[in-house]
């Protein structure tokens, strides 16, 4: 039972605890990925890059995530001779790649790098050779990094770390080995197989010197800015989130885990190369059962950031090609944000939108692109909103269009001081179909807003934000049918002794019947250890609570922050499941974590709507006095306690289990339940003979019936229609009030011979 409240929008207290798991999205790092572009290839090992173009090797160490920038060491061979005369070389000798090989065809020679996780080895393998006498390769080594001799080989070095090019060996097919004089000046290294060795060799005669990256932090890469979508079915979700390579190196990764947190073990890079990829955000598409996964870029000519893209599934390997999605030399767009398409059968596309700087501070835009399963783009740039100086920044758009439309809010300067949040709406194929509207407009400082998905058949949504209260932020959501905000309520007042905490970054999503509400909150007197917290809100277009309140999802003494959520809904609305999964990015406490990581969990949610009680003894003024009557209605000539409406059950449309029982009724007396849809008088109700009605117009007659002789009556008994057909219940919910008249025609305290219980508010939800 829920306990009494005295106004139709005031919640009830949570529900049962939810169960939760946490798991940790560290990738497998133990790995080597081969990327193939029109240039040439990149390779991503746990601590280093390789850049292969013609003729050309670049070795990339991974030296410190607070690194400035990369310091790549170029290799390129020079010349090589035997007996002192040189060999032909193959100009520009293309990278092949086979397996864990890249391997360069110079003609008279194979440069080949075998790849391993944390190391490289490079080899010449000479299958042939003109002529037996001393034979001397020499490459051209090009890089900002300081060199030094070592016992072990060269070493690489700067503040941040080293990468050691290890001693070379000799080795021919017998198996005859020989440590080989290696030398380094002038940005030159030569390696020098005497001739000896040469003369007695059996071909082919192998050079073997290895790479390794050594940083200084000797702890993992830094990751950031997670996103997390749910494929089609349900039994895949796909995170993708930022790693810091160098200050101007941030890649994009893409792995897939089961709702329970296992790996699927089809993980890829969205970007390794050398350009900087920032803000991961993604989503799916129904049709095709694929992901986009954007970023902000910058591009290294112009210098200008830019929206990029790819696609990818979760059931294969499958991977688009990068392609870009918005971006010229007039000007920045960043901080794309990206919805699917759930719809089981094409057309359909993404929606990617995203901010353009059209003058940086005082006129920043919001745009959107449609972008097709297939990485290509559909019509031109939608303009969300292009007002002339407005500073619209943050920009949340929905994780899908479950209602062919994609509801989006971002954050606007006020001209009063502070920021409001906006929103629009975009339709499937890309119209603007609603566009900028208030959604939290005033005096307070309204900050960092995230859209909901529209439950299925609905334009109903909900959009949360931070309200600044000077002391503190609280999390604020606004209910909305289409472009109107129909209520607004502080999630934070739901959290007890927690009110005053700060709490900030808010997201949200729909598992089709409620609301989830991730964001984090900084702990006690803590400046810096936030914590990830989840509340679950009703909203059924009518009456807005909260079902759980300050949910806790992980505590550790580090900062818990940057939280997004997701259900499966989202991206499919035949799912029927009450789960969200969760992903967020932990900052290190240089105690127990020393690095930035992403973490993920899953949140069950509940089914169903609320039943709250009101017009009480309590709360209304009794025509013949309140009695003892605190949780029923006015006394009657059968107990001064008076009839107490009481119910059972789910108030569910698609499992309607709700059932309203009465007590305290005169012995065989004639009851009537009613159902209205308004409350009267604020829900104080007005006098009806010696009791208060508060089920008001337009008000429908349920069930006449015949209380008990100990006074009690229920509805529906067994035959009769749920209570969802008898009162002609939305299948999306709405909200009702239920009352039940009696007669008492027995002497009491005047003439009237009929009475009330109390009311029940009930918001019903699929």
């Amino acid at each position: 039972p829920v306990a009494p409240r005295t106004a139709p929008d005031f919640a009830p207290p949570p529900g049962a605890p939810h169960k939760r798991a946490t798991l940790a999205l560290e990738r497998d790092r133990e790995q080597v990925r081969v990327l193939p572009d029109e240039h040439g290839l990149w390779v991503r090992g746990a601590n280093y890059k390789l850049r292969f173009e013609p003729g050309r090797a670049s070795f990339v160490p991974f030296l410190a995530s607070h690194a400035p920038r990369n310091f790549p060491i170029d290799f390129v061979v020079r010349r090589a001779t035997v007996a002192g005369q040189p060999l032909r070389l193959a100009p520009d000798a293309k990278p092949q790649a086979t397996e864990l090989r890249v391997e360069l065809d110079h003609g008279a020679f194979s440069e080949r790098w075998d790849l391993a996780p944390r190391s490289v080895e490079q080899s010449f393998v000479f299958a042939e050779l003109p002529r037996r006498g001393e034979l001397a390769l020499e490459l051209d080594v090009t890089t900002e990094l300081a060199a030094r001799e070592t016992p072990d080989g060269f070493e690489f070095f700067n503040d941040y770390g080293h990468a050691l090019y290890g001693r070379a060996v000799a080795l021919d097919a017998s198996g005859a080995r020989l440590a080989l004089e290696t030398e380094l000046r002038d940005d030159v290294l030569r390696l020098t197989v005497p001739a000896s060795f040469v003369a007695r060799a059996t071909l082919p005669l192998v050079i073997d010197p290895v790479l390794a990256s050594f940083g200084i932090e000797a702890t993992p890469t830094d990751t950031l800015s997670p996103d997390v979508t749910y494929d089609t079915t349900g039994t895949a979700i796909l995170y993708c989130w930022e790693e810091i390579f160098s200050a101007s190196d941030h890649d994009v990764w893409a792995d897939a885990y089961d709702p329970a947190g296992n790996p699927l073990y089809r993980g890829e890079w969205i970007d390794a190369t050398a350009t900087y990829w920032g803000r991961p955000r993604t989503a799916s598409n129904g049709a095709t059962d694929r992901f986009l996964v954007v970023a902000h870029t910058i591009n290294t000519t112009t210098g200008r950031v830019e929206v990029w893209g790819r696609t990818r599934s979760v059931t294969s390997t499958l991977i688009s090609a990068q392609f870009k999605i918005l971006g010229n030399a007039g000007y920045d767009v960043l901080y794309p944000d990206v919805g699917g398409d759930p719809y089981p059968t094409g057309p359909s596309y993404f929606l990617v939108a995203y901010e353009r700087i059209y003058a940086a501070g005082v006129d920043h835009d919001v745009n959107a692109r449609l972008v097709t399963a297939n990485a290509t783009l559909q019509g031109g740039v939608i303009g969300v909103d292009q007002s002339v100086n407005t500073y619209d920044i943050e920009i949340s758009v929905s994780k899908s269009n479950s209602s062919d439309a994609w509801n989006l809010a971002w954050q606007r300067a006020s001209p009063a001081g502070g920021n409001d949040i906006l929103g629009a709406r975009v339709a499937w194929d890309g119209a603007v179909v609603a566009p900028t509207f208030p959604v939290a407009v005033g005096p307070l400082d309204h900050t960092a807003p995230a859209a909901s998905s529209s439950p299925a058949g609905t334009d109903r949504w909900v959009c949360v934000y931070e309200e600044d209260y000077g002391t503190d932020h609280d999390i604020v959501a606004s209910g909305l049918e289409g472009a109107s905000v129909r209520r607004t309520l502080n999630l934070s007042t739901y959290d007890g002794n927690f009110l005053g905490q700060d709490q900030r970054t808010p997201a949200i999503d729909s598992d089709g019947t409620h609301f989830a509400v991730a964001y984090s909150e900084l702990y006690s007197t803590s400046t810096t250890d936030f914590d990830v917290y989840v509340s679950e809100v009703l909203f059924n277009g009518i009456s807005m609570t909260v079902l759980q309140a300050h949910q806790p999802v992980f505590q550790t003494d580090g900062a818990e922050i940057e939280a997004q959520i997701t259900s499966p809904e989202s991206s499919n609305p035949a799912q029927s499941t009450h789960d969200y999964t969760l992903a967020w990015h932990r900052e290190p406490d240089f105690y127990f974590f020393a690095s930035d990581d992403i973490l993920g969990a899953t949140f069950r949610g509940t089914s169903g709507g609320s039943v709250a009680s009101f017009c009480d003894g309590s709360t209304i003024q009794c025509p013949c006095g309140s009695g003892t009557a605190t949780v029923g209605g006015c006394p009657n000539s059968f107990t001064s306690a008076g009839a107490r409406l009481a119910w059972s059950g789910q108030p569910s449309t698609t499992t309607d289990s709700l059932q309203l029982f009465v007590a305290g009724l005169p012995p065989n007396t004639t009851c009537l339940f009613f159902q209205g849809a308004n409350s009267i008088n604020g829900a104080l109700g007005s006098v009806n003979g010696d009791g208060v009605r508060c089920a008001g117009t337009p008000m429908r007659r349920l069930a006449l019936t015949l209380a008990s002789p100990s006074g009690g009556a229920l509805f529906p008994a067994a035959g009769q229609l749920p209570l969802t057909l008898a009162g002609s219940i939305p299948p999306t919910g709405t909200t009702v009030i239920y009352q039940a008249w009696y007669r008492n025609p027995a002497p009491f305290c005047g003439p009237s011979t009929t009475n009330l219980s109390n009311a029940l508010v009930v918001a019903w939800t699929p």
